[in-house]
Parts: structure tokens; C-alpha cells; sequence
């Protein structure tokens, strides 16, 4: 059995010296790739102003230039979050109804910050902290990074006893960036429940799991490489969803999602 521990959030503001920041009624507890720089150049050999009628004139130019390399789009909109906001990135989530920031799931861009759950500045949710606080910056590289937050289960925020909120985006597969790379970590508030990273296929290639993983400990930032050969022109549907195991919360962080 789970026990839950509450702490209050002066504690937590002095053993980490954050400032942390919560929605009114809330208190802070826990339960336990690279671009070319086109170049271009001239060289010429001066021409005279004028040239008296005796003598020969000879006007030389040569222009040489470095070609432009064409740099595909990017396949995903915001990928690495420095927009400060879920900008092309959709949120979804089994709650039913919009209860308060320590039950309804959630999901936002975070800023630079010891991870501690929902018990830090700029979280969309409140109260619930995290059992491994600080064990990894919540920002993998940049400003921001991806945040879920699962919504405290048992019916808490309505749905199912095991709660859980999601961000996905899709894009269709270039020939041209056959890979895809991004980071991502979890803490959880009592060593409950699970986050789930996937990159799907779909659309008109049919529906398959192209990579896949799930985690339920406090996990630091990894690096995931993937492969998109031979689905160009399939949709790719990268998704984090992070479940609750009953009243118990989780969170997840997504970071750095690039086509190369």
C-alpha cells in the first residue's frame, strides 16, 4: 500500500530554493539540425574610369558562388517548445470535467527548473510534487521543454479510476529527413502509474507502432533516434501520454522532437 504524505509548500520552497508559484486553494504535497550558412562571393579586377585613347583596355569579372543547400521544412511544428506554449501540439485527456489544478490533467510548456511534478513555477497543475524532485533539470535543452500532467485518478477529474493526459502532433514522412530524434524523462509522485512515448505510422500506410516506450520510475533525460525509412509519405504521429495509477500522479517531459 502507497502511502500519501503531504508537505506543505513552505518546505518544499525552502529545502529548494524555488520559487514556487500555485493556483489559489493549492498546497504543495507529494505522496512519496544543423543549417548551412550560404556563402556567397566576387571577385573582380578594377575597370578604369576612363581610359586615354592609346591604350588598351581590359575589363575582367568573375563571380563564383558557393552553392545554397535546399533545407527541408521542419516536420514538426515547435518541436523543442521555445515558443513557451503548445504551439501545433494537441492536447487530450479521459477527464470528464475541469475539477482544480491537483485533479484535472493538464499539459504545458515548462521552463528551466529543478522537475519537481506540480510543485513548481510555470506548471499548469498544482499541489502534487514529485518522490525524485531535482533528480534532472525539466528542460533538456533551450528554454522549454513539454510537459504532461496525468490529472490525480479515482474519479477525481471524472473517466476512468486511471487518469491520464496526452500531447500529440502528426506530419507526414520526407524522403528527404529520414529520421526523427527528440528527449524525454518522467517523475512520478509516488512510484505509481506510467508515461508512455510513442512514434506511430498511419494514414494511408496503415497503422503501426514504429517505436514505443513506457516508463513507471523517475527517469533523467534520454535520446531516442528513429528511423522513418521507407515511410515517406505516411503520416507520423509522435505522442506522451502520462496515466495515474488511481489517485496517484505522474508526470512527463518531452523535449527536442526534429526530422533530420
Amino acid at each position: 500500500m502507497i502511502q500519501r504524505t503531504r508537505v506543505r509548500a513552505a518546505a518544499i520552497g525552502t529545502t529548494l530554493g524555488l520559487a514556487v508559484a500555485f493556483e489559489a486553494g493549492c498546497t504543495t504535497s507529494h505522496r512519496g539540425q544543423p543549417s548551412a550558412t550560404p556563402t556567397a562571393f566576387a571577385t573582380f579586377t578594377p575597370v578604369p574610369t576612363s581610359v586615354p585613347a592609346s591604350a588598351t583596355s581590359t575589363r575582367t569579372a568573375t563571380v563564383s558562388a558557393t552553392p545554397v543547400p535546399t533545407v527541408p521544412a521542419p516536420c514538426i511544428l515547435d518541436g523543442d517548445f521555445e515558443s513557451g506554449a503548445l504551439n501545433g501540439w494537441t492536447f487530450t485527456t479521459s477527464c470528464t470535467g475541469t475539477v482544480n489544478c491537483s485533479q484535472s490533467a493538464c499539459a504545458a510548456a515548462v521552463p528551466q527548473g529543478p522537475q519537481n511534478g506540480c510543485a513548481v513555477s510555470g506548471a499548469c497543475c498544482c499541489t502534487w510534487g514529485s518522490i525524485c524532485r531535482g533528480l534532472f533539470n525539466q528542460v533538456a535543452t533551450g528554454a522549454y521543454s513539454g510537459f504532461v500532467f496525468s490529472g490525480e485518478g479515482g474519479g477525481g477529474c471524472g473517466g476512468p479510476a486511471n487518469s491520464w493526459g496526452e500531447i500529440s502532433q502528426s506530419f507526414v514522412a520526407s524522403s528527404s529527413t529520414p529520421n526523427l530524434s527528440f528527449n524525454y524523462a518522467m517523475s512520478s509522485e509516488s512510484s505509481a502509474g506510467t508515461v508512455e512515448f510513442e512514434v506511430a505510422s498511419g494514414g494511408s500506410c496503415g497503422s503501426s507502432v514504429v517505436w514505443y516506450a513506457s516508463l513507471s520510475t523517475c527517469q533523467a533525460w534520454q535520446s531516442a533516434g528513429v528511423s522513418l525509412a521507407g515511410l515517406a509519405g505516411c503520416t507520423i504521429t509522435v505522442r506522451m501520454r502520462a496515466t495515474s495509477q488511481s489517485a496517484l500522479c505522474i508526470f512527463g517531459y518531452l523535449d527536442d522532437v526534429f526530422c533530420y
